[in-house]
């Protein structure tokens, strides 16, 4: 009877209450979080990623940077990596490694061509966010560096009200909305009072 019952396709509830504390779980492990966020693209977003991940790196901490920029996701480009993720024995993606102390996940990785242009909107932005929290073996990090998409033309027209505790939200903005299209990334993120 076990056997029959392990091979009984789960409910959708049941898969997001598994992702949901594969997410708190991940989350749990990662001691600070950083978003690198504009309000346009082209201003040096991944570069400042990339260079902050690397400096940290350098410095003896344990990194991961999270590359979410999925209009133009460059950060494996950047850093000199190819391939995809290995899966590990927990059926986990493992990040590119650019160094012992520095992880990457990163769209790009799953293209099948670089160059390729992903043209979602939030759902399925939304789903691949989450699957790069809960379902990649991030490990103890010390930081995680997410790079986020602008919120210029490229952004998603159907993405939720912004949340302005977010540490990226502009309040002099006339939209009074999220710079840098934080608003799916940051709602992963444990809230702090400044």
């Amino acid at each position: 009877m076990a056997d029959i019952m392990d091979k009984v396709p789960k409910s959708p509830k049941q898969v997001k209450e598994e992702q949901d504390a594969s997410v708190r779980n991940s989350l749990g492990r990662i001691k600070n979080k950083f978003i690198v966020m504009s309000g346009k693209g082209g201003v040096g977003k991944t570069s400042t990623a990339v260079n902050l991940s690397i400096a940290l790196a350098r410095k003896g901490f344990q990194v991961g940077i999270m590359d979410v920029d999925l209009h133009g996701p460059d950060v494996p480009r950047m850093l000199g990596l190819e391939g995809m993720p290995d899966l590990n024995s927990n059926r986990k993606l493992t990040p590119l490694r650019y160094s012992d102390r520095l992880g990457v996940i990163s769209m790009e990785s799953f293209l099948p061509q670089r160059d390729d242009a992903i043209i979602w909107r939030g759902p399925l932005k939304f789903s691949a966010i989450r699957q790069f929290i809960a379902d990649v073996e991030w490990g103890d990090l010390d930081f995680l560096v997410i790079d986020a998409p602008p919120r210029d033309g490229r952004r998603a027209p159907d993405r939720g009200p912004a949340d302005p505790g977010c540490p990226g939200h502009h309040r002099d903005h006339p939209s009074g909305s999220c710079a840098g299209g934080c608003a799916q990334v940051h709602q992963f993120l444990p809230h702090r009072e400044a």
